[in-house]
């Protein structure tokens, strides 16, 4: 629970599904934890939100969830999202700089909304529990993606050559 990821804004956004079967379950805690418990209270939506806690393994949420939500201001590599996509869960995510676009191809294995755009992030929810044959194919398409370039082995390998290519180039160009 930390600004950057801005469940504020996806509080906002649950609101419009104020009195519908929409429950969001969020899994961890910081700094702003007692500031969201608030913000729920006052929009009135505190009975569809499970404050769950720190969770040593998340897995058994992604297993019962029908999809999961980024609402992030910016990410680098959101391992929560690989994570989701593996297990078959689609992901409704802000489009924000680095990571969520790289992952999502969106309509396919998830939606993606413009970041702060709460009609949007509306919009994605709705189509996920009104079209539940659209989030059945979804599902289908996490399971078929390759993310293997985000393997431990890819990933390392990766940054090998970039480190070597700086240090090529900085020994060449000063």
């Amino acid at each position: 629970m930390h600004p950057l990821k801005n469940h504020h804004f996806l509080l906002r956004t649950l609101s419009n599904f104020k009195g519908k079967p929409v429950e969001l379950w969020l899994v961890g805690d910081g700094p702003l934890n007692e500031a969201l418990k608030k913000l729920a209270h006052d929009l009135g939506i505190n009975n569809q939100i499970k404050w769950i806690g720190i969770q040593k393994n998340p897995f058994p949420y992604y297993k019962h969830a029908d999809c999961f939500i980024l609402s992030s201001n910016y990410e680098g590599l959101p391992s929560v999202v690989v994570e989701s996509i593996l297990c078959g869960l689609p992901v409704i995510s802000t489009r924000c700089k680095f990571g969520p676009e790289e992952l999502i191809n969106d309509g396919e294995n998830g939606l993606l909304v413009p970041v702060g755009d709460e009609e949007a992030m509306t919009k994605a929810i709705k189509t996920v529990i009104d079209d539940p044959s659209k989030l059945d194919r979804m599902k289908q398409s996490c399971f078929s993606q390759d993310l293997s370039r985000f393997d431990e082995k890819n990933v390392y390998k990766s940054y090998e050559e970039l480190f070597k290519n700086t240090y090529n180039d900085f020994l060449q160009n000063g």
